[in-house]
C-alpha cells in the first residue's frame, strides 16, 4: 500500500460509517491498520476474537482515510487479516466488505490501567504509526477522562510540552521539530519522535546522561557530544 496518496478526510470517511444496535458498520468497506507492534504490548490480541487499541487508522477506497484516537480496547470483526511493510515498519491491516461490523460494541471498557500500556508505547519508547502525526501525538490522552476515568496533566499544554521534547526534525535529527515549523500547516506532519528513556539523544548534558539509565550507551553518546553551551548544574558543580 502507498501511504503517501493517501488523503486524511475525517468528513469523507464518517459518510461511510454507520451505527446500528451499538455496532459500528461499513456500508462501502474499508480497512483498518495497526502497527505489529501493538501486539507485543498487548494493545491487539489476534484470535477467534480480535481486540485492538482505538488508535488507529481507518482508509476507504478512493484513497482516504481517517485517524481514531479511543484510548480503549476495542472488538472489531474483518473479513480478513494481512500483515505489510510500510517504511520498515510492519502493520496489521484488517479488512472489512461493504455491510460488515467494524466495531462490535461502541460501548467500551473504560480501563484505567491501559493508560500505563499506551504511554510506554507511544511516549517512554517513542513508537509512532505513520498516520499520527504532530498534533495526533499531543492528544492521544486528551479524551482519556471520557475512555479511561483519569485524566492526564491539569490542561492539553502539559501534554503538548511531553510531545514537543521528543520531536525532532526529519531533516536535522538534532533540531527540535517546533523549531522547525514555519506555519500551521507544520503541526499537521509526523516529525521524528524519540523515547523518553533514550538517555544519547534526548538529554542537553553530559551529567544528565551519565546519571540515567542504559550507562554504556550514555558513556558513548558522552565522548561523541559536542556540548554548544553548559547547563546550569554542570556550571554549579564547575563552580564548586
Amino acid at each position: 500500500m502507498d501511504i503517501s496518496n493517501l488523503k486524511r478526510k475525517p468528513e469523507v470517511v464518517i459518510k461511510t460509517l454507520t451505527e446500528k444496535n451499538g455496532q459500528l458498520i461499513t456500508k462501502t468497506g474499508c480497512t483498518v491498520m495497526i502497527p505489529a507492534g501493538y501486539t507485543n504490548k498487548g494493545l491487539a490480541t489476534i484470535s477467534s476474537e480480535v481486540s485492538i487499541l482505538g488508535v488507529f487508522a481507518l482508509i476507504i477506497e478512493g484513497g482516504f482515510y481517517s485517524v481514531s484516537k479511543a484510548t480503549s480496547l476495542m472488538i472489531i470483526e474483518p473479513d480478513t487479516i494481512d500483515t505489510i511493510d510500510i517504511e520498515g515498519e510492519d502493520y496489521i491491516v484488517f479488512t472489512f466488505n461493504p455491510g460488515s461490523v467494524v466495531i462490535k460494541n461502541t460501548m467500551l471498557v473504560r480501563d484505567k490501567k491501559i493508560v500505563n500500556t499506551i504511554m510506554d508505547y507511544f511516549i517512554d519508547y517513542g513508537h509512532s504509526p505513520w498516520f499520527i502525526n504532530y498534533v495526533d501525538h499531543a492528544e492521544i490522552f486528551k479524551d482519556s477522562g471520557y475512555f479511561n476515568d483519569i485524566k492526564l496533566g491539569s490542561s492539553q499544554s502539559v501534554r503538548d510540552v511531553i510531545t514537543a521534547h521528543i520531536s525532532r526534525n526529519p531533516n536535522k535529527f538534532a533540531q527540535y521539530y517546533r523549531h522547525a515549523i514555519k506555519d500551521g500547516s507544520g503541526l499537521l506532519i509526523r516529525p521524528t519522535f524519540i523515547a523518553t528513556r533514550d538517555i544519547a539523544n534526548n538529554t542537553t548534558s553530559n551529567l544528565a546522561r551519565i546519571n540515567g539509565s542504559e550507562l554504556q550507551r550514555a558513556i558513548k553518546s558522552s565522548l561523541l557530544a559536542n556540548p554548544t553551551r553548559i547547563e546550569p548544574l554542570e556550571q554549579l558543580l564547575t563552580d564548586k
